[in-house]
C-alpha cells in the first residue's frame, strides 16, 4: 500500500511544485540554473520510483528489494561498497528504532 501511494504521489506531483522551485531558486535567488533543477527533478523521480517499486512488493520481497536497492544506491551515489547483509542489518535497526512511531 505504501509503495503505491509513494509512486502515485511522485508521478502525479503538480508541475506547479517545480515551477515554484524554478521561480525561487533559479529566477529570484539565482542559487541554481534551470538545467540543474530539471536534472535534479528527474533524479528525484527516478529514486522515488525505485523505492516505491520495492515497497509495493509483498512481504518479504519488499525488504529483499530494499536491501538490494540500498546496496546499489550506496555504490552509485556515494561509491561505497556495502553488502546486502550489511544493508539488511541497517534496515532492521531502522525498523526497530521506528516501530513505536
Amino acid at each position: 500500500m505504501e509503495g503505491e501511494k509513494l509512486l502515485e504521489a511522485s508521478l502525479l506531483r503538480s508541475w506547479e511544485d517545480r515551477n515554484l522551485l524554478e521561480r525561487v531558486l533559479v529566477l529570484k535567488n539565482k542559487t541554481t540554473d534551470l538545467l540543474t533543477l530539471a536534472a535534479t527533478e528527474l533524479a528525484f523521480r527516478n529514486l522515488v520510483g525505485r523505492y516505491a517499486t520495492a515497497l509495493a512488493l509483498p512481504s518479504p520481497f519488499d525488504k529483499d528489494a530494499l536491501v538490494i536497492l540500498g546496496a546499489k544506491l550506496a555504490q552509485e551515489m556515494y561509491n561505497i561498497v556495502v553488502s546486502p547483509p550489511e544493508v539488511l542489518a541497517i534496515l532492521n535497526d531502522a525498523i526497530r528504532l521506528c516501530e513505536d512511531d
